[in-house]
């Protein structure tokens, strides 16, 4: 989402016809919605989120957590275009919490970067999460201003299923925008690290199970 430090409510699963028509209720904040496929570095017990998107590489720290919401810094230094260079592959190294073989003095393309993974202690998954997503804005009251971003995004793989995340600031305007979305209780409150550490054990959000294999590889 927007970079700087936010508070964030996430969730995932079905969305209920309810739900829906409250959401597509909700003024956009683009005119379309945006096709991707994120690559997430996962590594069990990392609570730093970090993501090829397209040609960069994306650093999203987790710092406090609040009864249900938590709180992230995405800092625009940290969004790194390829090549890389060392400094920011130690830290890469440092944030998962693995140890690379043979690191290298220079810079690193993503080609060289996914190779130096794949020798790593412990594994590195990647997984590619494919998605479309709809940015929406809630206001207290349906008053003007900046609002509540409320992102509405279908997942397409691993699984297919929805997440609803709802981010500000401000931390009582989320806790407000959740309740009056009625979100609590209907999607499975998950971050992505977590979800991410469902999928790569080859089970679904929605409980439902997959198979997939260990090592460095796009899942599914």
């Amino acid at each position: 989402m927007a970079f700087g430090k936010n508070w964030e409510w996430r969730g995932f699963g079905a969305i209920p016809p309810e739900l829906r028509e409250r959401l597509e209720l909700l003024p956009s904040r683009y005119p379309s919605r945006q096709d991707l496929t994120d690559e997430y570095l996962w590594v069990q017990g990392s609570p730093v989120n970090i993501k090829l998107r397209f040609s960069d590489l994306k650093f999203k720290r987790l710092i406090e957590r609040d009864c249900g919401l938590e709180r992230w810094l995405e800092d625009p230094a940290e969004n790194y275009s390829f090549p890389i260079g060392r400094e920011v592959l130690l830290q890469l190294a440092t944030d998962l919490g693995v140890s690379i073989p043979v690191m290298p003095h220079g810079a690193v393309d993503r080609s060289a970067l996914l190779a130096l993974l794949e020798k790593s202690t412990p594994a590195v998954r990647l997984v590619a999460v494919t998605k479309s997503r709809w940015q929406r804005k809630w206001t207290e009251g349906g008053s003007a201003g900046e609002g509540v971003t409320v992102e509405v995004a279908q997942i397409l793989s691993p699984e297919i299923t929805w997440s609803v995340g709802v981010e500000s600031p401000e931390s009582d305007l989320v806790r407000k925008a959740v309740e009056a979305l009625g979100l609590e209780g209907v999607l499975r409150r998950l971050n992505y690290l977590e979800a991410l550490g469902v999928w790569v054990k080859g089970h679904r959000v929605s409980a439902e199970k997959t198979s997939q294999g260990p090592g460095l590889r796009r899942s599914p």
